[in-house]
C-alpha cells in the first residue's frame, strides 16, 4: 500500500467502515504516501508492517495498540511448508549467475537476459477474488496454488549458483536457496528497510547499496 498499487486501498474503501461490521488484519506490508485511506481507518482495523519505516508512519494514523511489526510472509515459507526443502540442495554444474530485476514501476534498470520471474508466474489470488466467500469454506485450492508458485520460483533458482535482483521476494528465495544473493534497492526504500529490519543476519545475503544494474560480464 504504497501509492503505486491500489488493490489495497479499494479493499479497505470498501471493507473498513464500521457499518459493513468487518474486523481486518492487513498482514505484513510496506505502507507508504497514503495519509489519505489511513486518516479514514477505525479501530476494527489492524496493520502489520514489515519494516520499521512503515511501523513509525502508521502510528501517525492508527493508535499504537492496532500496529504491528513483523517479517515479510516470504521468510516463514520454509518453516510453514518443510516440503520445500527438498530444493534447496539442487545446484547447477558450475558457477552460473542469474538476473532478476523488475520492470514495473518500481524498476531501476535492466541487464540483458534478466527475468521478470514475478511478472510471468501465476497471479495467485487473484482468480479466487471472486469467490472469496467459496474459499471461507475451502481454502485448499487457494494454498496448493501458492505452494505450486513458490515451487516454480525456487526451481528457477536452482538453476543458478549466484542471484542478482532487485525484487525483494525474488532475493529472499534465493537466499533460503543457499545461494550467493545480490540485492538491489527498488525505486524507493522498501529493499533497504526490510533488509535492515530483518535480513541482516543472513550471512549469503548482501545489499548493493547502489542502484546500479551488476556488470553483466559477472555471467561468466
Amino acid at each position: 500500500m504504497v501509492g503505486l498499487y491500489h488493490a489495497c486501498d479499494s479493499f479497505l474503501y470498501k471493507n473498513a467502515p464500521y457499518e459493513r461490521g468487518n474486523k481486518i488484519i492487513l498482514l505484513p506490508a510496506t505502507i507508504r504516501g497514503v495519509d489519505h485511506v489511513l486518516a479514514k481507518l477505525g479501530e476494527n482495523v489492524k496493520i502489520v508492517a514489515r519494516e520499521r519505516i512503515s511501523y513509525e508512519y502508521l502510528k501517525l494514523f492508527l493508535p499504537e495498540k492496532n500496529v504491528f511489526l513483523s517479517r515479510d510472509m516470504a521468510t516463514y515459507i520454509p518453516h510453514l511448508d518443510p516440503m520445500l526443502r527438498q530444493y534447496f540442495g539442487l545446484f547447477p554444474e558450475s558457477r552460473k549467475v542469474g538476473f532478476i530485476f523488475r520492470n514495473d514501476a518500481e524498476k531501476t534498470g535492466s541487464v540483458n537476459g534478466s527475468i521478470d520471474l514475478p511478472a510471468i508466474l501465476p497471479q495467485v489470488g487473484f482468480s479466487y477474488w471472486r469467490y472469496h466467500r467459496i474459499l471461507l469454506h475451502n481454502p485448499q485450492p487457494f494454498f496448493n496454488d501458492v505452494k505450486r508458485t513458490v515451487r516454480m520460483i525456487y526451481l528457477h533458482m536452482a538453476n543458478y549458483t549466484i542471484m542478482h535482483a532487485n525484487h525483494i521476494h525474488m532475493c529472499i528465495a534465493a537466499s533460503f536457496m543457499h545461494r550467493e544473493t545480490h540485492c538491489y534497492p527498488n525505486s524507493y526504500w522498501k529493499n533497504r528497510a526490510m533488509y535492515k529490519y530483518a535480513l541482516t543476519k543472513r550471512s549469503n545475503f548482501h545489499f548493493e547499496i547502489t542502484k546500479a544494474i551488476p556488470d553483466v560480464t559477472l555471467r561468466t
